[in-house]
């Protein structure tokens, strides 16, 4: 499958395929597989993506996982990553990258590489109801910093509804965002609700590190 000309979403087959992209910013799907997939921008040639068969990615910018656990891997440039349901390992590699997570989703997602003022996560299409202020975000929103093998993760848990039980989990490996935006965890790693939380909020609003809304 060829897309010639401007953007495109190359939708990979169960069997063996060509995806090439032209000269706009084209996306590979792997929403219709059937078991999870691995896939690397930065490989030349024909990749084993499991549960999409053996493809060939050319020119190819942005990736949207399966319903099951996934690997997305960015190169260079600047990716759009967006893993779907199931627990995915995203990395974005060099550039500006946007991590995506849509409506429904569910699952232990961790982004290897985020980097807080120059990446984005983008929740946009996940929280419901939600006007994008600090205050409101509280209801949504839920964030911990631990150490797991001596490397700093910082956890949001998500929740799609106000107030809901948390449906998506999001570790930001390497991350210390209690220190980056100047609060301090407490006990277990917690971040208090109300102005530490709205803290790391608005932070995360202002660098353009969290998009919460579909403008």
């Amino acid at each position: 499958m060829e897309d010639g000309k401007g953007e495109a979403v190359l939708v990979s087959s169960p069997g063996n395929d060509l995806l090439e992209g032209g000269h706009g910013i084209d996306t590979v799907s792997y929403a219709t597989a059937k078991a999870g997939v691995v896939v690397d921008l930065n490989l030349v040639g024909q990749q084993d993506t499991g549960g999409g068969g053996l493809d060939t990615l050319v020119r190819i910018d942005n990736l949207i996982g399966s319903d099951y656990h996934d690997t997305l891997i960015g190169n260079a440039n600047d990716n759009v990553l967006i893993g779907g349901r199931g627990d995915d390992l995203l990395t974005g590699g060099g550039g500006t990258d946007t991590f995506v997570w849509q409506k429904g989703d569910t699952g232990h997602d961790t982004v290897t590489d985020f980097t807080p003022g120059a990446d984005h996560l983008d929740l946009s299409q996940l929280l419901q109801g939600d006007g994008g202020a600090a205050a409101s975000l509280d209801d949504f929103l839920h964030f911990k910093v631990s150490a797991a093998g001596g490397t700093v993760v910082s956890t949001i848990e998500v929740s799609s509804v106000a107030g809901a039980a948390p449906s998506q989990t999001i570790d930001l490996a390497g991350v210390d965002l209690a220190q980056h935006y100047g609060v301090t965890a407490g006990a277990g790693g917690l971040i208090a609700s109300g102005h530490d939380t709205a803290t790391i909020i608005n932070g995360m609003l202002n660098d353009h590190s969290l998009k919460v809304d579909t403008v």
